[in-house]
């Protein structure tokens, strides 16, 4: 497939960095087609979803990838890497306890 099109219910599937689905792009006779692929067993009733960016990269780069998109993400896989990541920093020892004088 080469070119650009417009896919209008495409369009309506949100993105999560752990995807449901993957779309799959086609042409025939000059016609531009999509499918939507299952990942996974998908539960009745489960959003479907999809990556808008390469989900094996970092989080930092995943993030930027998605700024033009206007959003951020608060996906399982994000939300789980930004927890760890802030459990990792580590500051400076605070005795809370101390004594000013």
């Amino acid at each position: 497939f080469k070119g650009q099109a417009l896919f209008s219910l495409l369009c309506l599937v949100n993105h999560s960095c752990e995807p449901s689905t993957a779309a799959r792009f086609s042409s025939w006779k000059g016609r531009a087609m999509v499918r939507l692929e299952a990942l996974r067993d998908i539960e009745c009733g489960e959003e479907l979803t999809m990556s808008y960016i390469d989900e094996s990269e970092t989080l930092e780069e995943r993030t930027s990838a998605l700024a033009s998109y206007g959003f951020a993400c608060r996906c399982a896989k994000c939300v789980g890497e930004g927890a760890d990541r802030s459990n990792d920093v580590s500051g400076p020892d605070v005795d809370d306890n101390s004594d000013v004088d």
